[in-house]
């Protein structure tokens, strides 16, 4: 009886069979896009709050890190383009196989 869980001993959670190193890469690179992402939401809106209140204005180091939003986001939806092209490649090579298994 497979359960999808790693087996005792193994730690929580962990997929059992363990994903392939393409669909882990994938999967860290989704991760980090969406880290890079937050990082930079944050970062822009403590740019934006000196402007709407008394605040001093914060060092150059804020409006850089508020730079990494839209590199998280281009990070994000490559690895998605990325595992919706080996996904599509799959299907259509299982479906031009099937095509020759039955002729």
């Amino acid at each position: 009886m497979n359960t999808g869980l790693a087996p005792m001993g193994f730690g929580h959670g962990l997929r059992w069979p363990p994903m392939s190193t393409s669909a882990e890469h994938q999967q860290t690179l989704a991760i980090l896009g969406m880290a890079l992402f937050s990082i930079g939401v944050v970062a822009a809106i403590a740019d934006v709050l000196p402007l709407v209140t008394s605040w001093t204005p914060l060092p150059v180091a804020f409006y850089l890190l508020a730079l990494l939003a839209p590199l998280g986001i281009a990070l994000m939806l490559g690895s998605l383009w990325q595992g919706a092209r080996k996904r599509s490649r799959q299907t259509r090579l299982t479906a031009s196989s099937r095509t020759t298994d039955q002729a």
